[in-house]
């Protein structure tokens, strides 16, 4: 069943006392867009990990009072964009143009950070060798982990002029 093209922004207080009413009001909406997908239960668990992990990571690093979520649908992608205002992700300018950057890891996967050019980070995860995890060495940008391990691209860029930071995840729908 072919899904029409639809695009709606949302914009939500940064608040961790209305993370759960927005996480709902987002999902909500994701699914009306689903409906009638019949896999569409391959995509729900992704998308509400993604939505979860990058408006909490707003509550905890942003600093402003609400946050832009974006949802795009159309025949091949959900694509969920996160916008707020602030300073940049640290790395977007501790990194030259073609760096990779360790941030974070689980026992099976590592999260890296690639500069891809000047204010745009490509996240990726990497398999581990577990033949000695390091579990104490989990911290720090584990969301980010999540969010790249449910996506098929995560993307980061930091607009200088607007001071505004955006990430950008996009999933395949899945087709039977």
């Amino acid at each position: 069943m072919p899904i029409k093209y639809s695009s709606r922004e949302f914009i939500l207080p940064n608040s961790p006392t209305e993370l759960i009413t927005s996480v709902k009001l987002v999902l909500d909406h994701i699914d009306q867009q689903l409906a009638g997908l019949e896999y569409k239960h391959e995509i729900y668990f992704k998308t509400k990990s993604i939505v979860t992990e990058l408006l909490t990571n707003a509550i905890k690093h942003a600093g402003t009072k609400s946050v832009t979520i974006h949802i795009i649908t159309d025949n091949e992608y959900l694509t969920i964009k996160k916008n707020e205002h602030g300073e940049p992700f640290p790395l977007v300018k501790d990194s030259s143009p073609g760096e990779k950057k360790k941030l974070s890891f689980d026992i099976m996967h590592s999260l890296y950070a690639i500069n891809e050019s000047n204010n745009t980070l490509k996240f990726i995860v990497e398999d581990n060798a577990i033949d000695k995890p390091d579990i104490d060495g989990v911290a720090e940008h584990f969301g980010l982990l999540i969010v790249t391990k449910c996506a098929e691209q995560f993307i980061y860029y930091y607009d200088e002029d607007n001071k505004l930071n955006t990430f950008t995840a996009k999933l395949r729908i899945p087709r039977p």
